[in-house]
């Protein structure tokens, strides 16, 4: 099977690196010419961390984390009235740690960039969806 993911943000390597176990190849286009270094910071809980264990890129995203010790409202004096430990319960506004989103993408390129079933294009998209059948689609 041939795979074209567009976006080598995290999701597109993600799902390339599943899919390449499978014994897919996957070509994955990327608009940038390099990786993105901005965006949101990335709270790593729940689903992420099995994901991020099967990858074997747990222990990596670990050393990189923000060392954010939560969150905590204040008021105009300065002081604080209403404090968000991380990790404190189901519904935490903080979780047990976070990655800045640049620094995720990066591992999660690190870890697929050399593997046999995937290439990256980067400064290339996807312009226009040319045919489709059952058993192809030329892009």
């Amino acid at each position: 099977m041939n795979v074209l993911i567009s976006g080598a943000g995290i999701a597109g390597p993600t799902l390339a690196y599943f899919l390449a176990m499978t014994g897919a190849q996957i070509t994955v286009l990327e608009k940038s010419s390099s990786l993105l270094a901005q965006g949101q910071n990335v709270d790593v809980k729940g689903t992420a961390i099995t994901v991020l264990e099967k990858m074997g890129i747990l222990d990596r995203v670990r050393e990189l984390h923000t060392t954010e010790k939560g969150t905590q409202v204040v008021n105009s004096k300065g002081r604080p009235f209403a404090r968000f430990p991380a990790n404190e319960g189901a519904f935490s506004a903080t979780a047990e740690f976070e990655i800045l989103r640049g620094d995720l993408a990066a591992v999660v390129y690190e870890a697929t960039k050399d593997h046999p079933n995937i290439d990256y294009h980067f400064g290339t998209t996807v312009v226009k969806v040319l045919s489709t059948n059952e058993d192809e689609v030329e892009v």
